[in-house]
């Protein structure tokens, strides 16, 4: 059971029914003292970046282990991949775009894709991707 369904979509979602002010407004969800894994305001829901758990391997599995964060933090935020808006891929090297985009492709909801952009980036240890996504409600 997600905290959402322990404190109610009404209770995240419930200042929609009318106006508020300052932070009532935000949900957050795996705080710590510098960053919050996912933050939800009015519709938009924003994930942290997210890395593999297991760097020794491969980007295709680095790749596979980040998507389902990904799909768990969504779920948790009651969301899917069907509501991402945007997706921002941090490579350590680009040469590894076409394997990351293997795994990807049949990820992704095909239907509704997100805008994506793929950068190279240089990555905490062994990490080989990192992606930060959008959604909405």
């Amino acid at each position: 059971m997600g905290i959402l369904d322990r404190l109610g979509r009404s209770r995240l979602f419930g200042w929609m029914r009318g106006p508020r002010t300052g932070t009532d407004r935000i949900w957050r969800y795996g705080s710590g003292p510098l960053a919050t894994r996912v933050v939800a305001v009015d519709h938009w829901i924003f994930l942290a970046a997210m890395t593999a758990d297991d760097t020794s391997v491969g980007i295709a599995e680095q790749t596979s282990q980040v998507l389902a964060k990904i799909d768990n933090y969504l779920d948790i935020a009651q969301t899917s991949r069907s509501n991402l808006l945007s997706a921002t891929v941090y490579l350590s090297d680009p040469s590894l775009r076409p394997q990351m985009m293997e795994v990807w492709n049949t990820w992704i909801d095909a239907d509704n894709p997100p805008t994506l952009d793929c950068v190279g980036a240089q990555l905490e240890g062994s990490a080989l991707i990192s992606i930060v996504v959008t959604a909405t409600a």
